[in-house]
């Protein structure tokens, strides 16, 4: 029996960051037709991000760069960021598009796109600044600043301005566009890409506009949704605060799993809600604290008992067990096996 399984013991806020999977799943779909093998990326990402596609299900920022690495890897291409920036599908499935599709303008758009951007990533940091008659689209995606993440940066800006080529009924006038990261050694593309000023080595990735262009009108709006629109994405946003309670309430039992008794009422003060709150939120999320906590549990029995070095008694503390022959109650009713049984297997294999 082969262990599948990756635990990441990092700190819990860092692991609160996440995107939604259509994020992901646009990539994806670009890259298939690129002809890349993206079953092999999708081996080394959490299961089920590339199932159902909808804002409320989430991956980690964690894995970003580990993403963009694997397209270099397989490209060998300096400029795969652009790549598939221009194969991507511009028709999102995200509940975002059709709001920015509702409105009149192209201000207006931004402003709630700008307002609900926490549906498609925690990392986002999109933000629209005024200098006099120009306009700065802030686009910050990159969480580390390394030579991987500047494809991302050139994948999302070159998204966002073929987005915006298509949506308006006249051709978008971009003043100037500005990158994070470094300057890289042939940038031909980029000037022919955006035909304009390319700086780099800037504080932060932004498009330069004229304010103007915020009352561009939006080809085919229809402006008759947009309430109907923000109503589904208030809806998406409380459903999104659940899903990150069920991840916050996650990080805090393993993090109490670490260094001793897990208690509900510590758990439900630190997410500022009384027990009996905490447990209402849960099962909305159809789950309850003991289903989370048993889950923890599992993942650090395994995770410890892949080292020989811990024995069954130390693991049975660690996971919350007052004895160990309840610990190996639960472990047979999780695996059908015993704690022995299960490391024999991993040794095996």
């Amino acid at each position: 029996m082969k262990l599948h399984i990756v635990y990441l013991n990092l700190d819990f806020m860092e692991n609160l960051a996440t995107n939604s999977n259509i994020v992901l799943n646009m990539v994806l779909k670009a890259a298939e037709k690129l002809g890349l093998k993206v079953d092999e990326l999708l081996q080394l990402l959490p299961k089920g991000i590339d199932q159902e596609v909808s804002e409320s299900i989430r991956f980690s920022t964690i894995h970003i760069p580990q993403v963009w690495q694997w397209f270099e890897n397989q490209t060998d291409d300096p400029n795969i960021g652009f790549r598939l920036a221009q194969t991507v599908p511009i028709s999102s499935q995200s509940v975002l598009s059709y709001l920015f599709m509702s409105c009149q303008t192209l201000g207006k758009a931004l402003t709630q796109f700008i307002q609900y951007q926490e549906l498609i990533g925690d990392c986002c940091n999109l933000a629209l600044e005024k200098k006099g008659n120009l306009c700065h689209l802030h686009f910050e995606l990159g969480i580390i600043e390394n030579d991987i993440i500047r494809q991302e940066n050139e994948y999302g800006t070159l998204l966002i301005f073929n987005w915006f080529k298509l949506l308006f009924s006249e051709q978008l006038d971009i003043s100037s566009v500005h990158f994070n990261h470094k300057q890289p050694a042939d940038i031909t593309e980029h000037l022919k890409l955006f035909n304009c000023d390319i700086i780099f080595n800037s504080d932060k990735t932004y498009i330069v506009f004229e304010e103007k262009l915020l009352d561009l009108p939006i080809k085919f709006s229809n402006s008759s949704m947009n309430h109907l629109v923000e109503q589904q994405v208030q809806s998406l946003l409380t459903q999104l605060k659940i899903v990150k309670l069920v991840s916050y309430v996650e990080s805090l039992i393993r993090e109490e799993l670490y260094s001793g008794e897990v208690n509900i009422n510590n758990i439900a003060k630190q997410c500022n809600v009384t027990e009996r709150q905490l447990q209402l939120q849960l099962s909305k999320y159809n789950t309850s604290f003991s289903e989370l906590l048993e889950q923890e549990k599992q993942k650090k029995a395994v995770e410890l008992l892949a080292s020989p070095n811990n024995t069954i008694g130390e693991i049975s503390d660690a996971c919350g067990f007052s004895e160990s022959s309840t610990f190996n109650r639960a472990f047979k009713r999780w695996f059908a096996m015993t704690p022995s049984q299960y490391r024999k297997n991993i040794q095996i294999s």
